[in-house]
């Protein structure tokens, strides 16, 4: 139905009944606000009848009576916004006004807004005692109630009668259209004036509820004045059918439209015309029940179809028009076809109808179309005014009805604009506190202020080693489940979250308005923190993730920095210790600072066990405390969860504990080797070069004494090349056993580091080795035996090697220096063990220093339980250039050597610079260099 119904509809519920009424009725139809009455819109039945249903339940009245209250209303309504001097006008009795209902209807669907609606149509009868049978049909079973509350408000309003509506008949018929099959509603209206007839002004009688035709002349002459061609002409269009709606007569011009042999008296109307309004079957009766409602015919075929007709033959002309009874396959019916509009008029023999007509045609391209021009009307139709009146009004509509679309964009986007200002403040409300973005919002500038407050931090300690092993998704999955159960916590405990960075989290209380309990209510809030992350499970170490909190208390500034995007920040001292408290926590425990914990001491009453002093940044030792309960509120007051009476404790603190210590001992899955292959490799090597450093000096001290027997032969070379590798595969299985970091241990090395050096784990990029460990449920440092004993091999197999090299080292000192000596020596032996001296004394430098001396560094280090990120880079360079220095002595020291090297890169010089030195030369001066070298 229109959508000018529905807003009638909300008329009359908001002004009998209110606005809040109709919110109430539109929430049970499942409208929208502002979209249940939009002016031009068409809605389905169902819309509509959903509609009066809501209104029926809501106003508790049945919907015969809401439909008819309608009906009353819509008289009121649509005489208030502009009809009235129409309604007046339409008739001067209320027969007359019903006869012109249908054409009113037609008017205001087809003209006014240009719709194409299913409309009841209505047909008066008068009585031999002066009442009136109004006879209304619908395609709508159920809607005659709104006729008896039009019929009585136009009666009463307009014609002032006071009447009685009787319904005499209800039948329902199934009727057969082009479109499909319909139930068609027959209601009979018995209407009946229980008033007093109104007097005219001469003093006579008038009847206000039926026609009167005593001052109609009676014609005596029956002879008509005009010829059947006058009279086709005069009236060019029309035509006139029998009861059996063949036809009898038409109008001249028809014939430009319709072949001549379709126009033949006898032919049946349905072979030539379609009808399109009213929707009802083209018979007798059918024109009869509707004959004051506006007919629209449509002519079947098309000027084209026209000429190609009139040059058939015979016979194919006679195929042609038995095929135009067949309107649904008939391809004549698309296209540019001519409509007729008028009114069927029975003639007073009551056998046959005539029809007066003139061609539907409502604006200049509609003519053309059709292949017509003005001349087509005649002067007396009001058609050509129409066409060229509606010429200017079209543009005046399509003008109206865009403002209206406009109108209700405009109000779309302004309610929807509404939503996302509500949305923006309560992102702004989240992102600030509620006191400070209520005051931004207000245009207030905000000036930093110094509060008594308590900050927390809090992470995951265990989160860097999940991160190189989850996939993107995963990681922003679990920071999402974690952080949606903290902050349901601080909103809970009314507390305000300042921001998350990676994996941190960080809230402050006692900012937005000043209260003495902040140490108090921060301090629940950890306790409920600490119970909601053990429900979040690692999905690498299948263990429950535990928080690292840090708490203090102490005085901060804070203050809104940023305009675009504005954020609010804290400074201060207290700040710096808070995070202090969570860098220097462990896992599974809310570590607090001594202010802290008199704060919360003195308005609260808790639990806390004393961890000690600790080293705290710039601030020396600080007494610290570890929260272990709160005495005031159990772990479900804190959470708001129901607890299972068959199944918890009371408190709740037995099952946080539990879970906690159960985090701590569950078995770490193994991270596998902790070495690669190409590591164990490298390692082996290392042991390879320590062993190697021994043998040679073993070598040289045996050669300088003579004693060849132990360095030649098979037997003592296997038995020499065995030590080296027995060095490197001892050194190698020590470090993969005993110094096997596995998952746990490589984590709590980690956390003592960045506790101990105040930084994150995610900065350290080398740590020592350390024989202390410390066992998290207890913070108890244990000696770890495992890696004692590995180290202690380590440093066993270092020290062999420089044992050795140093006693062999003192001992070829001697023996060179006894030689060195010797009178009958030579001057060229004698510079010779010169240089062998100084090479020996120098290769036996360079390993102690860039090998033993920062192997023995880093393990003196570990054994003191301290470790500096420089040891690990120091011998990773030095074991880097050892090659490449080791022989430099021997090859610099070494004169033959020296020269050697000397004369082979001029020699490489020479012959590279053949523009100085011809062929012969060159082969002359490689002579020359070689028996040097041979002498």
């Amino acid at each position: 139905m229109f959508g000018f119904i529905h807003e009638s509809i909300r008329q009359l519920i908001c002004r009998n009944y209110g606005e809040d009424t109709w919110i109430q009725v539109l929430e049970k139809s499942g409208f929208e606000n502002g979209k249940e009455n939009i002016v031009n819109h068409y809605y389905s039945d169902t819309d509509t009848y959903v509609l009066v249903d809501s209104v029926s339940l809501v106003i508790k009245v049945t919907k015969d009576q809401v439909w008819e209250m309608y009906g009353a209303f819509l008289i009121t309504y649509s005489m208030e916004i502009g009809w009235d001097e129409l309604v007046r006008s339409m008739s001067p009795n209320l027969k007359g006004f019903l006869d012109n209902l249908d054409s009113l209807h037609y008017f205001i669907d087809h003209v006014v807004y240009k719709a194409n609606l299913r409309g009841p149509s209505f047909r008066c009868e008068e009585n031999s005692e002066g009442d009136l049978l109004l006879h209304y049909f619908t395609g709508r079973p159920g809607l005659y109630p709104i006729v008896k509350g039009v019929v009585r408000e136009v009666a009463k309003r307009v014609f002032d009668l006071d009447i009685n509506l009787v319904v005499q008949g209800r039948t329902q018929r199934s009727v057969h259209m082009n479109n499909g099959e319909r139930v068609e509603e027959h209601v009979v209206f018995l209407i009946k004036n229980i008033g007093e007839s109104r007097r005219d002004s001469d003093g006579s009688h008038a009847s206000l509820l039926t026609s009167s035709n005593s001052n109609f002349p009676e014609i005596l002459d029956d002879t008509l004045q005009m010829s059947l061609d006058d009279f086709s002409r005069a009236l060019p269009y029309h035509f006139v059918i029998d009861e059996s709606c063949k036809l009898v007569q038409c109008g001249s011009e028809l014939h430009n439209h319709i072949p001549n042999e379709l126009l033949q008296p006898g032919t049946p109307i349905l072979r030539i015309f379609e009808i399109n309004r009213p929707q009802i079957p083209l018979d007798f009766e059918n024109i009869c029940n509707f004959i004051n409602a506006v007919f629209v015919l449509q002519v079947k075929t098309s000027p084209l179809k026209k000429k190609l007709m009139d040059a058939m033959s015979q016979e194919e002309l006679k195929q042609e028009v038995e095929a135009l009874e067949d309107d649904k396959s008939n391809e004549l019916t698309q296209g540019h076809h001519l409509k007729l509009k008028g009114q069927m008029m029975l003639l007073s023999s009551k056998k046959h109808i005539i029809y007066l007509c003139s061609p539907y045609v409502t604006s200049i391209n509609e003519l053309m179309q059709y292949g017509m021009r003005l001349t087509a009307m005649p002067l007396h139709d009001a058609t050509r005014d129409l066409i060229l009146l509606n010429q200017q009004r079209l543009s005046d509509v399509e003008v109206n009805l865009q403002l209206e679309a406009n109108n209700e964009q405009l109000e779309t986007m302004t309610r929807e604009l509404e939503i996302e200002r509500q949305k923006t403040d309560s992102i702004l409300k989240d992102m600030l506190p509620k006191r400070i973005a209520q005051q931004l919002l207000g245009g207030e500038h905000i000036e930093a202020a110094e509060h008594d407050a308590t900050v927390m931090f809090c992470d995951l300690p265990t989160f860097q080693q999940t991160i190189p092993q989850s996939s993107p998704k995963e990681i922003v999955r679990i920071l999402n489940e974690i952080f949606k159960k903290l902050d349901r916590i601080i909103v809970i405990r009314g507390v305000y979250k300042v921001e998350t960075v990676s994996d941190s989290y960080m809230a402050v209380s006692g900012i937005t308005e000043y209260t003495p309990e902040h140490a108090e209510n921060m301090c629940h809030v950890a306790l409920g923190m600490m119970w909601e992350a053990r429900s979040v499970v690692d999905p690498i170490s299948k263990n429950p993730f535990l928080l690292r909190i840090g708490l203090h208390s102490g005085k901060i500034v804070a203050g809104v920095v940023g305009t675009k995007s504005p954020k609010y920040c804290l400074f201060g001292e207290t700040v710096t210790l808070a995070s202090q408290m969570e860098c220097q926590g462990m896992a599974g425990k809310i570590q607090c600072s001594k202010w802290t914990y008199l704060q919360a001491s003195a308005t609260g009453r808790f639990e806390f066990s004393p961890r000690g002093r600790i080293a705290v940044k710039d601030r020396g030792l600080t007494e610290t405390y570890f929260l272990t309960r709160s005495l005031k509120k159990s772990i479900w007051e804190i959470v708001e969860h129901d607890r299972d009476v068959n199944v918890n404790s009371i408190e709740g603190y037995e099952e946080l504990e539990t879970s906690i210590e159960n985090a701590m001992t569950l078995k770490v899955a193994p991270r596998g080797n902790h070495l690669s292959s190409a590591a164990l490799i490298w390692v082996c090597s290392f042991g390879v070069a320590l062993a190697c450093f021994g043998v040679h000096f073993v070598f040289r001290y045996l050669i300088v004494k003579g004693r060849t027997q132990w360095v030649t032969g098979s037997r003592n070379f296997c038995i020499w090349l065995s030590f080296p590798i027995m060095f490197g595969l001892l050194y190698a299985i020590t470090v993969h056993i005993c110094l096997h970091f596995d998952e746990k241990l490589d984590r709590a090395v980690r956390e003592e580091i960045a506790s101990a050096e105040n930084i994150e784990t995610s900065e350290i990029t080398y740590f020592g080795f350390s024989f202390f460990k410390t066992v998290s449920s207890t913070a108890e440092v244990v000696a770890d035996w495992t890696q004692i004993t590995g180290l202690t091999i380590l440093c066993g197999i270092i020290t062999t090697s420089f044992v050795t090299m140093s006693y062999f080292g003192t001992n070829l000192y001697f023996s060179i220096r006894k030689l060195y000596n010797m009178k009958n020596n030579s001057e060229v032996s004698h510079a010779l063990q010169t240089q062998l001296f100084y090479s020996l004394v120098i290769q036996t430098i360079i390993p102690v220093a860039l090998i033993h001396f920062p192997c023995t560094l880093l393990f003196i280090a570990a054994f003191l339980g301290t470790g500096k990120e420089i040891y690990g880079m120091v011998l990773t360079v030095t074991i880097l250039i050892f090659p490449a220095i080791d022989p430099l002595p021997s090859l610099i020291i070494i004169k033959p050597y020296r020269e050697t090297i000397k004369n082979f890169y001029t020699l490489r010089c020479k012959i590279w610079t053949p523009s100085q030195v011809d062929p012969a030369p060159v082969y002359g001066t490689y002579n020359h260099f070689s028996s040097t070298t041979s002498t």
